[in-house]
């Protein structure tokens, strides 16, 4: 069945009334008459009008009876009309008619067709009143109702001239034989007001967190830029104590800080490890805590780092042959990589506790591969000088 397999694919248009209420500039769907089944130019054209807050997914129900009605389907056929119902009514009514013009010209150019010349309109809430344009003659009662000024008294060259009087002027159309009107508040609505409130509530907050939002990026912007510099300060730090301080007299204990920096390194990625399951799992308080405890192994590994080459500065690779390019290779890019994970470890963290879950998945993205990266190659560095220096 067509329809039924139109309507199990619906999920996204009814997701657009909120933002065809309250951003009615922004929507992706313009307004737009859409027929059920193509253009039958003896059939009378029935068509359905959705009201404010709503989408022709609530003609539904009537649009598949009337399809599954041999007799009604033989003589009618459905079309729907989709609008933003967040805009003036009498804007939204104009883009109505003019749309019905351009259908009307596309599918009969020379207007003979009988379905072009005899239209029904059923059309609920909103709907009604857009539908309503197209049987009145306005005359000059909206306009003067509005404006002081008479349009006859403006100078013709006014640029927002032709649009009011397209929203503000109509006539009959005679080829619309029927309307239905369907719980239409012709008399005004209190709900719509109260919509309307909201819609101006909701443009308020808008830019109230638009602001705010600016502020927080502008904060986040200028810790980065921390990071990043304390990154490089640490780096050139570790540069000098390395190669450039010398060594200095040193006690028993320090012997045993390499062995204790690569159980700090397996430690870090065991719980980077683990941390990312569970993040895939969506388990986000066990990864939190995961990542934490990474941080605590990866901090103790650098402070017992710094604290080694304090006393030893740097260490000599004895092995020859071509275990050595292959030794340098890992330590060269550990050394560099760890230089770039410092600044996003302390991005990703501030980010993740913050609650910026979005820019901390995109930090995250790159952190976590540097990161386990320079904790396995650390114990990799510390088993190839374990073992040739043996």
């Amino acid at each position: 069945m067509p329809w039924a397999m139109l309507l199990s694919r619906t999920r996204p248009l009814s997701k657009t009334r909120w933002s065809a209420l309250i951003h009615p500039a922004e929507t992706s769907r313009p307004p737009r008459l859409y027929l059920m089944e193509p253009y039958s130019p003896d059939r009378i054209p029935i068509i359905m009008v959705h009201g404010l807050w709503s989408t022709p997914l609530a003609w539904r129900q009537l649009t598949n009876e009337l399809i599954g009605d041999p007799e009604i389907r033989m003589r009618y056929q459905v079309w729907h009309y989709l609008y933003p119902t967040g805009f003036p009514f009498l804007k939204s009514a104009a883009d109505f008619r003019d749309e019905l013009e351009r259908v009307r010209r596309m599918l009969d150019p020379h207007g003979r067709d009988f379905a072009t010349q005899n239209m029904v309109v059923i059309a609920h809430s909103m709907g009604g009143l857009l539908t309503r344009t197209l049987v009145t003659d306005s005359g000059d009662a909206i306009w003067n109702s509005t404006f002081a000024i008479p349009p006859s008294k403006l100078a013709p060259n006014v640029a927002q001239l032709p649009e009011l009087r397209r929203q503000f002027y109509f006539k009959p159309k005679p080829y619309v034989k029927r309307v239905i009107f369907v719980a239409v508040p012709h008399r005004g609505s209190e709900v719509a007001e109260a919509c309307v409130r909201l819609s101006q509530a909701q443009e308020t907050f808008d830019r109230t967190l638009a602001d705010i939002s600016r502020k927080v990026l502008s904060i986040a912007v200028v810790f980065l830029g921390i990071i990043i510099t304390a990154g490089v300060v640490i780096a050139l730090f570790l540069i000098w104590l390395i190669y450039f301080k010398g060594k200095v007299a040193a006690p028993d204990w320090v012997g045993a800080l390499p062995a204790a920096n690569a159980s700090f390194n397996s430690l870090s990625a065991l719980c980077l490890t683990f941390g990312y399951i569970n993040i895939r799992r969506g388990n986000r308080v066990v990864h939190k805590r995961f990542m934490l405890t990474a941080t605590v192994f990866s901090a103790l590994f650098l402070t017992s780092y710094i604290t080694y080459h304090f006393f030893h500065g740097d260490t000599v690779f004895p092995g020859h042959g071509w275990v050595r390019p292959v030794y340098f290779f890992i330590l060269i890019s550990h050394i560099g990589l760890s230089m770039v994970a410092l600044p996003l470890i302390l991005a990703a963290l501030w980010f993740g506790l913050g609650s910026q879950f979005r820019v901390h998945r995109r930090i995250a993205r790159w952190t976590f591969p540097i990161w386990l990266y320079v904790s396995v190659t650390g114990v990799i560095v510390f088993a190839f000088l374990k073992y040739f220096t043996a």
